[in-house]
């Protein structure tokens, strides 16, 4: 059984939690929500690192098999491979 780890990137509206959603750049999700989301510092990008590294222990503690890391068609990790949402310069 594998666990697959995900952040949604700009493609979560930041509203419902009073905070903006966060992205590699401030570019707003290309497919509706329409919100610039805030660009990730680099405190922010090594949270998520430690937030994936965290969950990943918590699923083999759980007795996962495995865990994947979702960088497909949505999610951060996308964000950040796609020029079209990534205008990062470091």
């Amino acid at each position: 059984m594998i666990c697959q780890l995900a952040h949604s990137g700009n493609e979560v509206p930041g509203s419902p939690n009073l905070e903006p959603a966060w992205a590699p750049s401030a570019v707003p999700d290309p497919f509706g929500l329409n919100e610039i989301p805030k660009p990730m510092e680099k405190e922010d990008i090594q949270e998520l690192i430690t937030s994936f590294v965290e969950a990943a222990m918590r699923a083999k503690e759980a007795g996962y098999d495995g865990v994947e890391l979702k960088a497909c068609h949505d999610g951060v990790l996308r964000q950040f491979w796609s020029p079209s949402t990534n205008r990062r310069r470091e």
